[in-house]
């Protein structure tokens, strides 16, 4: 069973926001301890979704922009390194399958003819409600919530609203 209450913050964050215990930072939590940022090369998709048909193409293609869209902006706040290169494949590769989820339930319905003829809720409406909440505990591990954004002043000490990644 894990530790309880908040997730603890970072060194990254720390050196932003501040230390929560108002010590100090040392020289370890300021340097040693932090990965160096670096640019985790991109999947290979095909070998994640493997497939030539329609649907297979459209989920790598979803994947290769999320990882386009997002990467700068983990990289400008300094909170990637290649170890999180699994942790950024799964938030794409997620981002991908609820898509999936949406498109198919936006064209068979929320409600299907169950096994003995009567209206049954989509199975995907369940699958659609767990790729969200996988998404949203990624998104907060990756400081890309609103609130994570809010709460963490842009590297160099930038402003928000000055064009940066946090805009």
């Amino acid at each position: 069973m894990g530790q309880r209450g908040p997730l603890a913050q970072s060194n990254v964050i720390n050196l932003h926001e501040g230390d929560p215990s108002k010590g100090a930072l040392s020289e370890g939590e300021r340097t040693g301890l932090l990965l160096d940022p670096s640019r985790p090369d991109e999947p290979k998709w095909r070998d994640w979704i493997p497939g030539d048909k329609a649907e297979p193409k459209l989920l790598r293609k979803t994947c290769s922009e999320t990882w386009r869209l997002v990467l700068p902006v983990l990289e400008s706040a300094g909170v990637l390194s290649e170890i999180d290169r699994g942790a950024f494949t799964d938030l794409c590769l997620v981002t991908a399958r609820l898509q999936q989820c949406e498109r198919t339930l936006a064209r068979d319905g929320l409600t299907i003819e169950g096994r003995q003829g009567s209206i049954v809720r989509h199975p995907l409406c369940t699958s659609a409600q767990q790729y969200r909440a996988q998404l949203r505990e990624l998104y907060k591990q990756f400081l890309l919530t609103p609130a994570a954004r809010a709460r963490m002043a842009p590297p160099g000490g930038g402003a928000v609203g000055d064009g940066g990644a946090f805009d």
